[in-house]
């Protein structure tokens, strides 16, 4: 009740309120009016986690945007400190975040605008505690800036054309996530878009945004600041999660085929409750369950795969569908052809040449090797050229884009033609994957 209280009061002083019996007693902004400063936010992070708040007024003055720390002496408020210039002459957003240790504590963020003749300027700046208790000041643990230009004709090609598809905003700027999910949160500085352009016959390439690099900024414990790092890649067509995976055939090894069979037989005699049933009788009702090897064709490895069971021919028609755990968004299925496990493997199978993609949702895409470039509603590009896999260079990646504007709850890959290799007449998928 007494800490209530006591919060309230500071409030209503930093406000520029006197109480009754503290008409003398100076408020906040008489205090910043003596530093011909003007609040604009009053903010009250904890800066050195030790259960009570600190004061901290956003001001603007003779040099743009400050902080300043309010402190209070035997007649009311006081300035104890004022931060180096924030770089900025307005205000974009402010607030407090618990970024690191020790928990309990919370930084304050604070984003400013300014501009130049030629570019606007946008700059962060992350404060935290220097000292502690009654000694505590405000430090900058981290700032960044980002400069855009003025002229629209002198801004990034991604940014001018609006040809180009974006899944996601590509724009630079600042991320606080807990990446390493240690309680300890890194900043993430997004700077320049990944861009894949893709050619196509009797018209203008294909341009995609599918990610953008960012630099890792983390806390460094010993250096009490946020220090930079490397850079990654932001995917922003991320694999969804499979939640089954079945398909119209499988071919199995007949060796194991008579194995897995003699097993299931075992099994179902085991499990027999009629007293006249014998071994042949079970044998022609008994299965065998292939759903491991269906599984092999969307499994993550590229050393596995699915390999059609059709008996007669090259597989055209046969077909392999993968149900996503949930229901999504579609914006690229990726298809790795044949098996690429390594260069004999490979050229013991056919590679499909050509097939279909079909989302439950209504979009369907056929694909044909053959004739790169060339591509159909609701499908934006394909190619075969943009993922080169270093250990497996004969590796043919297909990558299918759809436009991802209704959500579906299966893919399927059904066969056409195959290109014929070896001497089993078994075409196969190394990998499947939905984004």
């Amino acid at each position: 009740m007494k800490a209530a209280l006591a919060s309230t009061l500071a409030l209503l002083l930093a406000a520029g309120v006197a109480l009754a019996d503290d008409k003398s007693r100076r408020t906040t902004d008489e205090a910043l009016k003596q530093k011909k400063l003007t609040r604009q936010k009053l903010m009250e992070p904890d800066l050195d986690g030790d259960g009570k708040k600190e004061v901290v007024a956003v001001c603007s003055g003779d040099q743009g945007i400050v902080l300043a720390l309010i402190g209070e002496d035997a007649g009311g408020a006081v300035v104890s400190q004022v931060s180096a210039p924030a770089g900025g002459k307005e205000i974009a957003k402010v607030e407090v975040k618990e970024l690191i240790p020790p928990k309990g504590s919370s930084q304050l963020v604070l984003e400013v605008y300014d501009d130049t003749p030629d570019e606007k300027v946008k700059r962060v700046r992350v404060y935290g505690p220097d000292g502690a208790g009654a000694a505590v000041r405000l430090k900058e643990i981290f700032s960044s800036k980002i400069e855009r230009s003025k002229a629209k004709d002198d801004r990034a090609e991604w940014e001018r054309d609006d040809s180009i598809i974006r899944y996601q905003e590509p724009r630079p700027g600042w991320y606080f996530e807990d990446v390493e999910e240690d309680g300890i949160v890194e900043v993430l500085v997004r700077r320049q878009p990944q861009i894949i352009t893709i050619a196509r016959r009797g018209g203008d390439p294909v341009r995609i945004v599918t990610g953008v690099r960012e630099r890792r900024w983390s806390w460094d414990v010993d250096k009490a600041k946020y220090t930079e790092g490397a850079d990654a890649l932001h995917d922003f067509l991320p694999a969804i999660e499979v939640a089954k995976v079945e398909a119209s055939s499988v071919w199995i090894d007949p060796a194991e085929e008579k194995e897995r069979k003699a097993r299931a037989l075992s099994d179902a005699l085991m499990q027999a409750t009629n007293a006249g049933k014998n071994a042949d009788d079970l044998k022609d009702d008994v299965a065998i369950d292939t759903s491991d090897l269906v599984k092999l064709g969307a499994d993550g490895n590229l050393a596995t795969a699915w390999i059609e069971g059709d008996a007669k021919g090259d597989g055209k028609g046969e077909w392999i569908e993968l149900t996503l755990a949930e229901e999504s968004s579609v914006h690229m299925v990726r298809v790795v052809s044949g098996c690429v496990e390594s260069k004999q493997v490979m050229k013991a199978h056919n590679v499909p040449e050509s097939f279909t993609i079909k989302l439950d949702a209504g979009g369907d895409a056929h694909v044909d090797r053959r004739s790169a470039g060339k591509f159909e509603a609701p499908v934006v590009a394909f190619t075969d050229d943009l993922v080169k896999l270093t250990d497996r260079p004969w590796a043919r990646t297909t990558l299918v884009f759809f436009d991802g504007k209704s959500d579906a709850t299966k893919v399927r890959v059904t066969l056409d033609k195959a290109i014929k290799q070896g001497k089993g007449n078994k075409t196969c998928i190394s990998e499947i994957s939905v984004h």
